[in-house]
C-alpha cells in the first residue's frame, strides 16, 4: 500500500522529481514488485496533498526511466521487463503492415547491426500507425523508428517527442517533414534521372510504375511530373502508366504504336515484368528505348536486359538515422543526413536517342 501524505521535502529538487526518486527507490528495493499496479493519477493526488499536473510529470519520469509503463485501459505498472533495469537504450523500429520485402529486410538487418555497435536493443514493432503512441509507452521506448512507406503523420512524431521520445521517419523523406525524415528524397531521385536522361538529349519521356497506392510511388509520380513542368517538356499520357501491376498491362505499355525514346520505371517490383516485355516485344535496348530503373529490385543481377538504375544506400541511412537518433536521446547536437543516398548503377541500358 502506497502512504498516505506527501513523501517530498521542502527546498529540494523539483516536486516532481523528488516523487519520481521516492517511487524509484522502492521499485528497486522491491518493495513495489515487478508487475505491481498503481493506484490511478487522481488518487495519488489526494493521497499525497500534490497537483494532478505533479503526478503526471513524475510518472512521465519513471516512463523515461524504464521503470513503469502505461497500459491504455488498465493503469500504470511496475515494469516486469528484464531490459528495463539495466542501461540499454531501448530503440524500437515501427512497421505499419507485414511484409517480407527484400527491402524490409535490408533495412531490418542493417538496424541489428547497428544496435549491436551502439550497444542498445532494437525492438521491432508491426503496428498501426494510431497504435504507435500506446505502444512507445508501453515498451518505455528510449527512442522510435518508424519506417516512412504510407501515409505516416508529421503530427505522430511531433507528439512522440512532446512526451519525451525522440523518434524519425526512417526510408522516403518527405519534403514537408524534412527534419523528421532521413532517407532518401523521391523528389531528387526522379529529378536527377531526368536530369540523366534529357542529358543524353531525350525529350520524349515515358514513366511507369505499379504500386500507386504506396506513398514512395505517388511521390515518384508527382516529381516526375513537376521535373516534366520544369524543363518545359512535352508530357504524352499514353506513356506514363500509374497502374501497371500485371504482366498484361505491362505488355500493353509495349505494345503501343509509338513509345518514347526513354522510360523511367519508377518501381523497383515491376523491373523483371517490364525486362520480360521488352524481350517478348523485340525492344532493343538501349537502341530504339533507353530504359533506367529507380532503386535496384530483387536480385539485380537476375534483369534481362540489364538496367542502369540508382541504389539507395540502405545501410547508410540507417546509419545516419540512428546516429540522429541516439544524438537526440542524449540531448547531443543534431546530425544531418545527405537525402541522396544512393548511388549511380550503369548497366549500359541508356543512350542518346535514335534519329528518327
Amino acid at each position: 500500500m502506497i502512504q498516505t501524505g506527501s513523501p517530498l521535502q521542502t527546498g529540494k529538487n523539483a516536486k516532481y522529481m523528488q516523487l519520481a526518486d521516492w517511487i524509484a527507490e522502492r521499485i528497486h528495493s522491491g518493495e513495489f514488485a515487478p508487475g505491481k499496479r498503481l493506484p490511478s493519477n487522481r488518487k495519488l493526488a489526494g493521497q499525497w496533498n500534490l497537483s494532478a499536473i505533479t503526478i503526471t510529470a513524475a510518472m512521465d519520469e519513471l516512463v523515461r526511466r524504464r521503470l513503469i509503463v502505461r497500459r491504455r485501459g488498465s493503469g500504470t505498472f511496475v515494469t516486469s521487463d528484464p531490459l528495463a533495469l539495466n542501461h540499454r537504450l531501448k530503440i524500437g523500429f515501427f512497421v505499419a503492415y507485414n511484409t517480407a520485402s527484400t527491402y524490409l529486410i535490408q533495412m531490418l538487418n542493417s538496424l541489428w547491426t547497428l544496435s549491436r555497435e551502439f550497444r542498445c536493443d532494437l525492438l521491432p514493432l508491426y503496428r498501426a500507425p494510431e497504435e504507435i503512441e500506446e505502444a512507445a509507452a508501453e515498451y518505455a521506448l528510449d527512442g522510435a523508428l518508424i519506417f516512412n512507406c504510407n501515409e505516416i503523420p508529421a503530427g505522430l512524431v511531433k507528439r512522440l517527442r512532446s512526451k519525451g521520445t525522440p523518434a524519425l521517419l526512417l526510408s522516403s523523406v518527405q519534403q514537408e517533414n524534412s527534419e523528421f525524415s532521413i532517407g532518401y528524397s523521391n523528389e531528387r531521385i526522379i529529378e536527377d534521372a531526368v536530369a540523366y536522361l534529357t542529358g543524353l538529349g531525350h525529350r520524349n519521356l515515358g514513366f511507369l510504375v505499379g504500386h500507386f497506392q504506396s506513398l514512395p510511388y505517388r511521390e515518384r509520380y508527382n516529381s516526375f511530373m513537376a521535373a516534366m513542368w520544369k524543363r518545359q517538356l512535352p508530357v504524352n499520357l499514353a506513356w506514363i502508366n500509374v497502374s501497371a501491376i500485371r504482366q498484361k498491362e505491362i505488355d500493353a505499355y509495349f505494345s503501343q504504336e509509338e513509345l518514347p525514346t526513354a522510360l523511367i520505371v519508377g518501381d523497383r517490383l515491376i523491373a523483371h515484368k517490364v525486362c520480360r516485355s521488352l524481350l517478348e516485344h523485340g525492344i532493343r535496348v538501349p537502341d530504339e528505348l533507353s530504359v533506367f530503373c529507380i532503386d535496384d529490385p530483387d536480385r539485380p543481377e537476375l534483369l534481362n536486359p540489364p538496367l542502369s538504375r540508382f541504389r539507395i544506400d540502405v545501410p547508410g541511412f540507417c546509419r545516419a538515422a540512428m546516429l540522429t537518433l541516439l544524438q537526440q536521446v542524449n540531448h547531443g547536437p543534431e546530425f544531418h543526413s545527405d537525402e541522396r543516398n544512393y548511388e549511380f548503377v550503369e548497366a549500359g541500358s541508356c543512350a542518346p536517342p535514335p534519329q528518327r
